[in-house]
């Protein structure tokens, strides 16, 4: 077996320092396809920047082009919006339900970023006086729904300055927006003197902790933690008034301050340096397995998975075996025509001796059903 260890380098080098990062060569993966197309690579560099939340440093031209594989046909969301297939619905339920608290008559209510109607359709029928703006490009205006009112447009937009309203939704919008800073400045202009914002994003802290390799993504242009989006509202008069953490997403509510006392506290450092040796970490137990004729497979088709398979060059090793739960990701090729992936809890999954756990932000909810269902591995090592 020691012909098939992982003695090549690392296709891309990594430079890290406390504040940043930067991979000379990083996968644009696309998600677990149908289809079994090549993976493209960029130079990805990431920086702590003056309101202390990481932020990709890429030229506009460059974003456009990420924007449009992001948006193509082929691209498959690792988390698609609610209305589309799998994992997507079961959070947006969990989304709704945050969201419900705050709905009532006769309010206007803009959504940015929508991806979907799921919100727009249940609310609108609900609440038949309340007035709904959607802001998407890429959404198709809906007939027959006169309290509805679809905006191809990106945000900001100079069309919606004349428009005032009492709630504002964006989930999962935030992280991918170019020009951060000009938006959460036209979020203030848009909010009524007592509206709400309802915002939700990836929130990086454990993934930084613990060097979770699913924090990167060509998709995110900015990468929050708790104490960065308060510094950064702040800046505009919106101040955090709720927040809550869960499974590596913050849910927070803003709301228009006159006043400019917002007693923020120091954000917390966060320090880049440990993903390197991370890398190292799981090169090596990989290679104990091959060595030693152990049987390992990867539990979850993330970004973070096929990050570490493609920094390691073992993305087209034959030998490797991705499972997930989602039925929609079973049975598709995982960024190359040599894996593809298989259910989780199978014979298959139950014969492993070493499980790789790269799903980390569900790392609990994996660990109480192999539990549950009584399987046994030799050791489970959380990526």
């Amino acid at each position: 077996m020691r012909e098939n260890l992982c003695k090549l380098p690392y296709i891309t080098s990594i430079k890290t320092k406390k504040n940043s990062i930067l991979f000379n060569k990083f996968p644009l993966f696309i998600g677990a396809n149908s289809n079994s197309k090549s993976v493209k690579s960029k130079k990805f560099f990431l920086k702590k920047n003056k309101h202390k939340f990481l932020q990709l440093k890429s030229s506009k031209e460059s974003f456009l082009k990420n924007q449009k594989i992001y948006l193509s046909r082929n691209y498959v969301h690792n988390t698609p919006p609610p209305e589309k297939k799998g994992w997507g619905n079961y959070l947006g339920e969990k989304q709704f339900q945050r969201i419900k608290n705050f709905l009532k008559n006769n309010i206007d209510l803009l959504e940015i970023g929508a991806g979907s109607l799921f919100f727009a359709n249940r609310i609108t029928k609900k609440y038949p006086k309340l007035n709904y703006t959607v802001v998407d490009p890429f959404l198709k205006n809906s007939k027959g729904k006169k309290n509805l009112k679809i905006l191809n447009l990106f945000f900001p937009s100079s069309k919606l300055n004349s428009k005032k309203f009492d709630l504002i939704i964006l989930f999962n919008c935030l992280e991918h927006i170019l020009h951060v800073d000009n938006s959460v400045k036209s979020l203030n202009k848009l909010l009524k003197p007592k509206g709400i914002i309802l915002l939700e994003v990836p929130e990086v802290s454990r993934q930084v902790k613990e060097s979770d390799f699913n924090m990167f993504t060509f998709e995110h242009q900015n990468y929050f933690d708790r104490e960065s989006l308060k510094i950064l509202f702040s800046k505009y008069n919106l101040k955090m008034i709720k927040s809550k953490l869960f499974n590596d997403t913050i849910f927070s509510v803003f709301k228009k301050e006159e006043t400019g006392n917002f007693n923020l506290k120091k954000s917390k450092p966060l320090d880049l340096r440990n993903f390197e040796n991370k890398l190292n970490m799981i090169k090596d137990k990989i290679n104990f397995c091959k060595k030693h004729d152990l049987k390992f497979g990867i539990h979850g088709a993330t970004f973070g998975a096929y990050n570490i398979l493609y920094l390691l060059n073992l993305h087209k090793d034959k030998n490797i075996k991705v499972f997930d739960s989602d039925k929609f990701k079973v049975g598709k090729f995982f960024g190359t025509a040599n894996i593809k992936v298989k259910k989780t809890y199978s014979k298959e999954y139950s014969k492993l001796d070493f499980l790789f756990i790269t799903a980390s932000s569900y790392k609990k909810e994996i660990l109480k059903e192999i539990k549950d269902k009584d399987l046994k591995f030799k050791k489970i090592i959380s990526l």
